[in-house]
């Protein structure tokens, strides 16, 4: 188990007696997934500075699979969390002997870390299922894009070939002036029946 010393004089914890708080924040920046880590660790150490005193931030269950995958599997996540104050009882981490000046601080530590770490050094995504599902779902998205400009061609087409037929109304200016007495077959009205009527 870790022992922790409060050196008043400089406010820090040290754990073991030979690493602080800013050397374990160091450490843990030089892991994958810290991006991941400290946005989970922002989270609870904020919320408990926040409000110290609700038991909702006090508790946290170790075997959460979020927490696992994004803030324990990061080696020193854990450690930190110790060296803070946060003590296990049995599935879960207590954090009821927190010192919330030296959790104020290491907040304040952890977002510069975070902040200043370069893009290139976070990971893509941490979910391969997650990963998978964006994946399908742009594909989906292309699919529908490709069929919509398929159907507007189509339209598109459909338009001009419509224009371009003759249409049986285009001939009604050729009928006879004498009021239609002088119809008696189809073809004075222009039709000719053995083009299809049209």
């Amino acid at each position: 188990f870790f022992s922790l010393i409060n050196v008043p004089a400089r406010g820090r914890f040290l754990l073991n007696m030979s690493k602080t708080t800013e050397e374990l924040l160091g450490e843990l920046s030089q892991q994958d997934g810290f991006a991941h880590c400290a946005d989970v660790l922002l989270k609870l150490l904020s919320n408990l500075a926040g409000d110290p005193n609700n038991p909702k931030y006090q508790k946290i269950r170790v075997t959460n699979p979020l927490l696992q995958e994004k803030l324990f599997a990061v080696p020193g996540a854990h450690t930190l969390l110790c060296a803070l104050g946060w003590q296990e009882e049995g599935e879960f981490m207590v954090g009821h002997a927190v010192d919330h000046g030296m959790l104020t601080e290491c907040v304040n530590l952890l977002q510069g870390l975070r902040d200043s770490a370069q893009p290139s050094s976070r990971p893509a995504s941490a979910n391969p299922v997650a990963e998978a599902r964006n994946k399908e779902i742009q594909a989906k998205l292309a699919a529908q894009r490709a069929e919509k400009e398929r159907l507007l061609a189509a339209a598109r087409d459909d338009r001009e070939a419509r224009a371009n037929r003759r249409s049986v109304a285009s001939t009604a200016s050729d009928l006879p002036d004498n009021g239609g007495s002088n119809i008696k077959r189809y073809s004075d009205l222009g039709i000719d029946l053995n083009r299809g009527g049209g």
